[in-house]
Order: C-alpha cells, then sequence, then structure tokens
C-alpha cells in the first residue's frame, strides 16, 4: 500500500557517485503476462461522514494484500487520482459499473475492483465487484461482513482473487496473512489515508500518522507513515524525528520497501548522495513495481551526478511503469532537454500538461515543467508553471523559504523576455452598426441569430478596464497594465470549454475555472478596446521557436507601434513566427467554430471567412462524419495551393488520410497520416487515426502508443474515449500474448 507520495519540491542539486544499476528497459521488453488491476477507494454508505476513513482503511487491507501476488499490477495512488478527476468524480463518490469501466479505460487498468461500506447494529458489511474494462463484463457482489476488520479483509480478499481468476502460491499466501499494522492503530491509520488523498493540511497527516505509530510502534506501516509525514513539514527537527521512525521501520521490517524509499529522499535532503542512492537501490530491489523508487534514482543519476543519458533511461523505465504520471513525464523531458533531444522534451512536456492534476498533487509536476521549458529556452512556458506551482505552495504555506526563491527567479526570467515589435497592418474595427451589416450580407437571418460576438464588452468589464488603467500615461503603457493584470491570475484548473470575454469577466474570480489562450485573448481585447486602445485577435500558427501550433493571443497598435501581447505565455511583446492579425468577423468565425463545432457553426463560419483554409478543411471532416465524402471532395478540390510545413498542411493531410482509408487505400491513408505528424506531432485526430491503421495491421503496441498520445493531446473529446475503449481491448490482447508466450515466466523478474 502506497501510504506516501514524494514531497513537494523534491530535487537536490549537487555532485555524487554514479548510480550502479541500471533499470532501463523498453516497453517491448517488460513482462506482458501479468493482469493490471485498479482498486478504487471504496464508498462509505453508513450515512456519517466520520466514518468515510473506514472504507479507506477497508480499500489499504485489500491493496495490502494484492501486493503480495507476482501475477498482479497494481496502479499506482497517482493513476487513481487521475481517474477521478479525469472523470469529474469526487474522490470517495459512489461508483457504479459504467463509471468503474471509464475510469478503468482512463488508466489502462484490465480489471477494477470497487465496493462500499454500510454500518450494522453489531458489524461493518463491506461489499465488492470486479469488472473487466475490455468487455464490460461485472461480477456478481460479494460481501463479507464482520465486527473485526482484518476477517472482512480476508473473506473479501478471497472472492476478489476468485474472479480475477488468481491463485497466489503458498509464499504468497504467507505475506498476504501477516499482519502489518495492529487494531488499535488501524483506525488513525486509516485516517491518515483519508486525509493524504483528501488533500488534507500536512499537519493533519502528521497527527494521525503519530497517533497510528504510538498504537502500533513495532508496525513499519505505522512508522514509514510517520517519517514521511515529519519529512513533508520541512523542518530540521522534524527531519531528525523521521530519521528515527523511519531507521525503525526498516529494523522491524527490513522489506518495508517504501521505508526504504523515503530514507532515499531524506539522506538527499541531507546531502548524503551515497546512502540516498543505495536507499534507493533497496526500495526498487524490494518492490519492483514502485515507479518512485526508479525515479529516485533518475534523479541521482541526472540531477546530482550529471549523467543524463542513463538518467533519461531511468525516467523512461518508471514511465513504462506508471504511464499516466505526469511528474515521470515531466522529468523524461527534462533528460531529452539535456541530452538536446528537443523534440522528445516537447513530447514528454505536452504529455506532462495534459496529465497534471490539479492542486498540490500536481505541485511536483509544475516545478519539473517549468525546469523543462526552461532548459529549452522558452521562458515565457516556464514563467507560466513555476507561477502555478508558487500559488500553490503559497495556498498550502509549504517551505515558503523555497517559495520566495522561486518568486526572485520567476522575476529574473520575465526581465529576460524582452518585447519585440512587428509589422503589421491594422484590420478594420468594426461599430455595432457596420458589423451588423457585414453578417445581413454574408448569412441568412436564420443564421445572422445564431452568430455572436466573442470580443463584446458589458459596462462593468469597461469599469475594471479604466481602474487597471487608470495611472497609465500612454496607449502602451495601458497594454502593459491590462496584460501585467490578467498574467497575474494563476492558472490551476484544468478547462476544455472555450468562452466569450463576457464569460470569462463572470468567471474570472472562479478558481476552479481555468481558461486558455482563446479565453484570455478575447478577454484582452475586449478591454483593450473599452479603454480606446486598438487590439485585435490573433491567430498563431507557428510560436517564437517556429514549431508548429494553434494558438491565440492579441494584437496592439498604440504610439505608432504595434506587437503581440500574449497574456497565456505571459509575455508582452511575444516574437510568434507565423500569425495572422484578424477583424472582428474573422475573429467571430475562428472564435465561434471553437466554442461549437459542429456542422451548423462551421457551414456559418465559412461564409463569415470563406479564405480560412482551416475552417474549409474542418467543413470537410464534418461532411466525412455526415457521409457526405463527395461534398468533402468538392472542398478539397476547390482549396488551392496550401503553405506547406503549416497547421493548415496538417489538417488537410489529416482529412485526406480519412478519405484515404474510406476509400479502402490503408497504404495512402498512412502515408497521409504520417507526413500529418511530421508537421505536428501533437495532432490528436491523427495519431487516432494512425492507431486504427496499425491495430488493423497486429501491430498493437504501436497502435496503443498512438491511442495514448490522442488521449493527451485531446483529452476531453469523444474521439479519446473511443481512443480508450481501443487500449482497453488491446491491452487485453497484449496480456493474453504474453501469458500464452510465456506462462511459466517470473513477472518480477529484475530488469537487465
Amino acid at each position: 500500500m502506497r501510504w506516501i507520495m514524494r514531497g513537494l519540491f523534491g530535487l537536490i542539486l549537487g555532485t555524487g557517485l554514479c548510480t550502479s544499476m541500471c533499470l532501463a528497459q523498453s516497453e517491448s521488453n517488460l513482462p506482458a503476462d501479468r493482469l493490471s488491476v485498479a482498486v478504487l477507494w471504496f464508498d462509505n454508505r453508513t450515512g456519517d461522514p466520520n466514518a468515510a476513513h473506514w472504507a479507506y482503511g477497508i480499500t489499504g487491507l485489500i491493496l495490502r494484500q494484492l501486493e503480495a501476488v507476482k501475477a498482479i499490477r497494481l496502479t499506482s495512488q497517482n493513476a487513481l487520482h487521475l481517474a477521478f478527476h479525469q472523470t469529474g468524480t469526487p474522490i470517495g463518490s459512489a461508483v457504479d459499473a459504467d463509471l468503474a469501466r471509464r475510469m478503468g479505460r482512463i488508466i489502462e487498468a484490465q480489471r477494477v475492483v470497487w465496493g462500499s461500506i454500510r454500518r450494522e447494529p453489531d458489524r461493518w458489511r463491506v461489499s465488492a465487484r470486479v469488472l473487466n474494462v475490455a468487455t464490460g463484463e461485472t461480477s456478481v457482489e460479494v460481501h463479507a461482513a464482520s465486527d473485526d476488520w482484518f476477517s472482512i479483509r480476508d473473506r473479501l480478499f478471497e472472492s476478489v482473487l476468485d474472479h480475477l481468476g488468481i491463485e497466489p502460491s503458498s509464499e504468497e499466501h504467507t505475506k498476504m496473512v501477516r499482519p502489518h499494522i495492529n487494531s488499535k492503530a488501524l483506525e488513525p491509520f486509516s485516517r491518515f489515508i483519508w486525509a493524504q488523498n483528501h488533500g488534507e493540511p500536512a499537519r493533519a497527516m502528521l497527527q494521525y500518522a503519530r497517533q497510528a505509530a504510538e498504537a502500533d510502534p513495532n508496525s513499519d506501516h505505522a512508522l514509514g507513515a510517520l517519517g514521511a509525514a515529519l519529512l513533508n513539514m520541512g523542518k530540521q527537527e522534524d527531519a531528525e524525528q523521521a530519521e528515527q521512525a523511519l531507521r525503525k521501520a526498516v529494523s522491524v521490517d527490513p522489506n518495508a520497501a517504501r521505508a526504504w524509499y523515503v530514507l532515499g529522499e531524506l539522506s538527499l535532503m541531507k546531502g548524503d548522495i551515497k546512502r540516498g542512492q543505495a536507499s534507493f537501490e533497496k526500495a526498487y530491489a524490494l518492490d519492483p513495481d514502485d515507479s518512485d523508487s526508479v525515479m529516485g534514482l533518475g534523479r541521482v543519476a541526472g540531477h546530482l551526478q550529471g549523467q543524463w543519458d542513463q538518467a533519461l533511461a531511468l525516467f523512461q523505465k518508471a514511465a513504462t511503469m506508471d504511464p499516466t504520471n505526469a511528474e515521470i513525464h515531466a522529468c523524461v523531458g527534462v533528460a531529452c532537454a539535456r541530452l538536446g533531444k528537443l523534440e522528445a522534451a516537447m513530447q514528454e512536456l505536452r504529455d506532462a500538461e495534459r496529465l497534471c492534476l490539479p492542486g498540490m498533487a500536481g505541485a511536483n509536476t509544475e516545478q519539473q515543467i517549468a525546469q523543462c521549458y526552461e532548459q529549452l529556452r522558452d521562458l515565457s512556458s516556464a514563467v507560466q508553471h513555476y507561477r502555478r506551482m508558487i500559488s500553490l505552495a503559497r495556498q498550502q504555506q509549504i517551505r515558503p523559504g523555497v517559495v520566495d526563491q522561486l518568486e526572485k527567479k520567476v522575476q529574473e526570467i520575465q526581465a529576460r523576455l524582452q518585447p519585440t515589435f512587428i509589422d503589421a497592418r491594422m484590420p478594420r474595427i468594426f461599430d455595432d452598426q457596420a458589423l451588423q451589416q457585414v453578417l445581413a450580407q454574408r448569412l441568412t437571418p436564420d443564421e445572422v441569430k445564431q452568430v455572436f460576438n466573442p470580443l463584446a464588452c458589458t459596462p462593468e468589464m469597461k469599469s475594471w478596464a479604466e481602474e487597471i488603467t487608470r495611472d497609465a500615461p500612454s496607449a502602451m503603457d495601458k497594454a502593459k497594465a491590462l496584460f501585467d493584470t490578467l498574467i497575474r491570475r494563476s492558472e490551476t484548473a484544468a478547462n476544455i470549454k472555450k468562452h466569450t470575454a463576457q464569460e470569462v469577466f463572470s468567471l474570472w474570480n472562479d478558481p476552479s475555472e481555468g481558461f486558455d489562450c482563446m479565453d484570455y485573448t478575447v478577454l484582452y481585447v475586449s478591454l483593450a478596446r473599452a479603454v480606446g486602445l486598438n487590439a485585435f485577435y490573433t491567430y498563431v500558427s507557428k510560436d517564437p521557436e517556429k514549431r508548429v501550433i494553434g494558438h491565440a493571443c492579441a494584437s496592439v497598435f498604440a504610439d505608432g507601434k504595434a506587437l503581440l501581447v500574449d497574456p497565456a505565455l505571459a509575455w508582452f511583446g511575444v516574437p510568434h513566427a507565423r500569425y495572422a492579425v484578424m477583424d472582428d468577423v474573422q475573429a467571430m468565425a475562428v472564435c465561434g467554430v471553437q466554442i461549437e463545432t459542429t456542422a451548423p457553426p462551421l457551414r456559418i463560419a465559412c461564409k463569415l471567412d470563406p479564405n480560412s483554409v482551416l475552417i474549409r478543411v474542418a467543413m470537410a471532416g464534418v461532411l466525412m462524419n455526415e457521409e457526405h465524402w463527395t461534398e468533402a471532395r468538392e472542398v478539397f478540390t476547390n482549396l488551392g495551393a496550401i503553405e506547406p510545413n503549416t497547421l493548415e498542411q496538417c489538417f488537410y493531410e489529416v482529412q485526406q488520410s480519412r478519405l484515404a482509408y474510406h476509400d479502402k487505400d490503408a497504404n495512402s491513408a498512412e502515408i497521409h497520416v504520417r507526413s500529418a505528424l511530421s508537421i505536428d506531432p501533437t495532432d490528436a485526430s491523427a495519431h487516432y487515426y494512425m492507431g486504427c491503421l496499425l491495430a488493423e495491421q497486429g501491430r498493437l503496441t504501436e497502435a496503443r502508443k498512438h491511442f495514448r498520445s490522442c488521449i493527451i493531446f485531446d483529452p476531453g473529446s469523444k474521439r479519446a474515449d473511443t481512443a480508450r475503449a481501443h487500449i482497453a481491448t488491446l491491452n487485453e490482447r497484449i496480456w493474453k500474448q504474453g501469458q500464452a508466450a510465456d506462462p511459466n515466466s517470473d513477472p518480477n523478474r529484475p530488469p537487465a
């Protein structure tokens, strides 16, 4: 049972010895004959919120037993958090079969175990079910009732194993029945687990861990939890007590892998690199499924020894063990950046950004992402992620001295982001009357009723803009004052819905609402115009590093100069390599199809901006969705020349691949989709279609890789849901192939 996640700001810089073991292993060499099982936190159905911690206690007891079974690979705690987060389900909520299957698909579990607890007059009753993620088949509900939690554990566990179709060995059975904590310590320990998963303050977790250790001073789990809780407090005296607890934990049970791991973290904090490395190696030898120990060795190899090739191999090994862990992907990105593998670094960064959990669970990831962007010299992105991490740390009052240093670092980076002026023609600004005239000329009366102006302002927005710019002497100073205000909002929430300027303004003070580049742009343009600035929506197709992207920022024409203002990247005067400054009609078209991507808005957008290749190609895609293949071909015939190596060409190649696939020309379909990915490796639809093509050819691992990329780059779409279903089927096929290839293999064999 994983009772601690690595603390905030875990990287310690220095020098040291070379790590003595290499755990690197490609995904194709990992054992495929183990069953991936997710055990969701059980649901409290007692009606008493104070009893909720017992649901976590019984979950922990079951996990402790399952860890002893070599034929099973348990999904990580991080993966469970991701499943709840991406389904919008609060941790501890009731789960049904449909939700369990959705969660299983998200974290690529083959089986999902979930259940609930109830209180009867003289005993507890616990029920559980097991689901096959690929097929959707669900077991009958199994029950266990007693006034003793360990008795419930044993009865329930036997039933769960039976439904998983797994028979433990005698050695495994001996490990399973050994108690890891006594009955007196079980309640505070279960409260510790509950507090950890609900983001309770560090002091609350320390209180429960201390109570558990006092109730059972010979429990390696209770002592280990106490050591970890003390370590997270960040003070010298706490670290000394932490070491005492952890040393006692490994003396009670020399096989306590998690205690050895936390001892490794403690040693690095003290600057004892050799001992830290040895502790991580010990932890891995005892628990080859724990990616944290591999990560620890990777940090030693990279940040402390400068052996970045070895660090990369270790981080990649960890990623195969826990593929949905955002922090691991960020560390892979850092290593790739250090080795000059820039495209690979960017790929890992994108993975990390889309998998990053909200709140404190994502704080370490934000730091790693920021460091990677800084290494890649993408300073604006580094600032953005440092600011997110600082905001989270301030909220939790964690290690204020470290946070102060990071804030100084951000100020130094921002000082290096000098503005670059552009040579661009200012488009026309339409007043309401002129805008309505254009709409009436290009659209039918019914279509006019369906459009909206994403840049429209309200009196309240105008008052706010005037307040912000009250002391700004020039037009450019006003533009900078608005920018400085917008970038102060710490972006810690994920967002998949785009908004108009008025919607963004109404949600501005809601910390649970996240905004993307379009949201910041429409609000900025609206506020800028409210104080008399000439500001415009601008579509960016290549960033300052000339990478192909689909992005939005604002253009401001003031004091005889023009520049690009990008609040999402925290850069005033950003030198984007390719962009189009849009008039209001074009902005209505491009924003309208992003807010609503169905056929009617796209047809309207084609009328509003008939020269937009992106919108017309998107329309061809909708026509194919509707099985209007002939009309789709006509769209392509009338497109004309497309500038190479642009987002327009990428979209064109994807849709051409769909046409070829419809015509049963798999070879042409693959050529087109590979061309799209060569232009934009982040295109979700290209990854999806490539996954389909490879799956049909029996190239299962390659297909799974592309389906995973599809999900990462477009996690909230229907296409991503379908990709998850494909992955569930592929995982089952890969697992069965592994069993058939070597049914007697040892799944815990150490890597070469």
